[in-house]
């Protein structure tokens, strides 16, 4: 676990408390955000560039909806 790592935590799991003891709880939260979508977004391309060699019309197969199930299941906990 690094600073990062616990900052980050600190701020989804009580923001309140994490911004008492100085995190900047909403710079914590984007930065969080734009990392995850980073990782998406290289996820993605390795799937549909690398994988399937093009991107053609039918790019959407509801992946992001099966992936809102998932996380609903494991009771939004990654681990």
């Amino acid at each position: 676990s690094s600073a990062w790592g616990f900052r980050v935590r600190a701020a989804g799991a009580g923001p309140d408390a994490a911004a008492t003891f100085g995190v900047p709880v909403a710079r914590a939260k984007v930065l969080a955000l734009g990392v995850s979508g980073g990782f998406c977004g290289l996820a993605a391309a390795t799937e549909y560039l690398g994988v399937a060699g093009t991107v053609d019309g039918g790019f959407s197969q509801g992946w992001g909806f099966a992936g809102i199930s998932v996380a609903l299941l494991a009771d939004l906990d990654p681990w």
